[in-house]
């Protein structure tokens, strides 16, 4: 979300990283959280905003990936204590997230730039047989219970098995949007799901996907699956016997993490 305000010209400001850190304590009642602190990559990202670029953009030049992020443009330099009134009169909403961590400030003449952000714990690769391991888990478990995918609702089926092969072929498409920066089932080359999966040796009867991008974890992907009637379907159905799925990372992407699950079962 990016806010404007104006307000009357002061004193230039003292230090408005612990002007926006007192607006988030006495101002919006965040007595127990941790400061925000600086981040010298969000001030790249506040000076791209001052160069005119909106929010999203300027985080992808800078190569920040958040979680949620708020920008905020005081119009008209003020001293510190005015600061503080209007960030806590005007943006405490903004600023009561409490997973927010940090803070880039840009400063031009009169106006002041400020982003606050929760950066994106991307995994890293040596994860992702935990991540896998996880996926497959919370997939049995849901399975296990039976659920209800929008309208219709799906008895309990049995559990699936990690496949090598499917796994691979998740790899090989999560790589591909992450390298290209897409989101779609197509592959880059055409390809789609059960060519993926015949290229690794796998002779499958039947074939799905889901895919999924921007999200840091196993268990929110996962709960963000099963929240959509497709996406949950495919886990739900008793018709596949095996899974795979992977994830791929590209900071300079749209999204900056891909995950690719496939289904299957054999002939």
């Amino acid at each position: 979300m990016v806010l404007a305000a104006t307000f009357p010209v002061g004193h230039a400001l003292a230090d408005p990283y612990a002007a926006v850190n007192l607006a988030r304590r006495s101002g919006c009642g965040l007595t127990h959280v941790a400061e925000l602190r600086r981040s010298f990559r969000l001030d790249t990202v506040a000076w791209h905003m001052a160069g005119g670029e909106p929010l999203h953009r300027a985080m992808l030049d800078s190569s920040y990936r958040a979680s949620t992020a708020s920008a905020m443009h005081l119009v008209g330099t003020t001293n510190d204590q005015s600061t503080v009134s209007a960030l806590s009169g005007h943006y405490c909403e903004d600023l009561s997230d409490s997973s927010l961590s940090e803070i880039g400030v840009a400063q031009r003449g009169y106006e002041i730039w400020l982003v606050v952000a929760a950066p994106l714990a991307t995994p890293s690769p040596g994860s992702a047989r935990s991540a896998s391991d996880r996926v497959l888990t919370l997939v049995n478990a849901a399975r296990d219970r039976g659920a209800r995918c929008g309208v219709r609702t799906y008895p309990a089926a049995p559990p699936l098995i990690l496949n090598p092969a499917l796994t691979a072929a998740a790899r090989d498409h999560s790589n591909d949007m992450a390298r290209y920066d897409y989101f779609d089932h197509q592959g880059h080359d055409g390809s789609g799901p059960a060519d993926r999966v015949r290229r690794t040796g796998y002779v499958p009867r039947i074939v799905g996907e889901n895919i999924a991008a921007g999200v840091a974890t196993a268990d929110e992907v996962v709960s963000g699956w099963l929240a959509s009637p497709d996406h949950c379907a495919n886990i739900m159905s008793a018709r596949y016997t095996e899974m795979g799925v992977a994830y791929a990372t590209n900071v300079r992407s749209d999204e900056a993490i891909y995950w690719t699950q496939v289904f299957s079962a054999r002939h």
